[in-house]
């Protein structure tokens, strides 16, 4: 086998091998923003955060993902996706469906904290985006 087609064959191995790790994990624009809890960033440090956010994956494995928690965040009272404008439309929104869980009972303890849904899944990302 000559070396180019080996090294090309072995490129193509590895991009196919790997193709549906990169696409599970893949973060958008809105993810430094998306995994800063604002509230619980205030009182929590870096090292409580990352224990929460793996908390709640161990308790929540089918959201052990980055792509799996963006979708739950960004996800609106009807269901239907959101498509932050902007910096301070996210920071809104996320503010609002914190607001709506705690109002609707959507709570879970974690580490000794009452958490939103949300809340939760904000600490689950800044683990999975601070460990991968």
């Amino acid at each position: 086998m000559k070396r180019r087609k080996f090294i090309w064959l072995s490129g193509t191995g590895i991009a196919v091998a790997t193709l549906p790790w990169l696409t599970s994990c893949q973060s958008s624009q809105w993810t430094p923003i998306l995994s800063v809890p604002s509230v619980l960033g205030q009182f929590c440090s870096e090292t409580e955060l990352m224990a929460i956010g793996n908390s709640y994956i161990e308790r929540v494995p089918k959201e052990s993902k980055i792509s799996a928690i963006e979708k739950q965040l960004l996800k609106a009272e009807a269901g239907n996706p959101f498509d932050p404008s902007s910096e301070k439309s996210l920071q809104d929104f996320i503010s609002k469906m914190n607001d709506r869980d705690f109002s609707t009972d959507q709570t879970i303890i974690l580490n000794g904290w009452v958490l939103s849904q949300t809340e939760a899944r904000q600490c689950a990302l800044f683990f999975l985006t601070h460990t991968s």
